[in-house]
């Protein structure tokens, strides 16, 4: 099961919370090219706070999850901001991680939902179809 569903309650929710943090965040420059992206302070420390969380998870490699921790736990942050008015809490997010770990790499069969797929969904399938088509 994706972060998402687990925790927003769909696959496609992400969408929103992008759509969201796209909205609200701050513009900055673009870096040209392939170079080190500087980080801000907060990014900095969420990046330590998902290490702790990992840790004490017992847990060999940082994943999206500790990440999403990290990530809630620095409640400053914009994403952390977002995260809280869908209700996503620190404190319960973790006792659930806990209990029933996150595995990035376990594959989730997902179940249509009734209604429109995000714009960029579709237009990916309408590729792959065009795609078959020629092929």
């Amino acid at each position: 099961m994706t972060l998402a569903s687990r925790f927003l309650g769909s696959p496609w929710a992400g969408e929103n919370v992008w759509k969201n943090l796209e909205q609200r965040k701050t513009i900055r420059e673009k870096v040209p090219g392939a170079r080190e992206i500087p980080l801000d302070k907060v990014s900095k420390r969420v990046l330590a706070l998902a290490s702790q969380e990992a840790d004490s998870l017992s847990s060999k490699q940082i994943g999206t999850e500790h990440l999403l921790l990290g990530l809630l736990r620095e409640e400053k942050s914009l994403g952390a901001e977002i995260l809280s008015e869908l209700g996503v809490r620190f404190a319960l997010t973790r006792q659930e991680l806990s209990r029933e770990p996150h595995e990035d790499s376990k594959q989730e069969k997902f179940v249509r939902e009734r209604g429109l797929l995000p714009k960029d969904v579709a237009e990916l399938q309408a590729r792959v179809k065009s795609i078959k088509v020629k092929a």
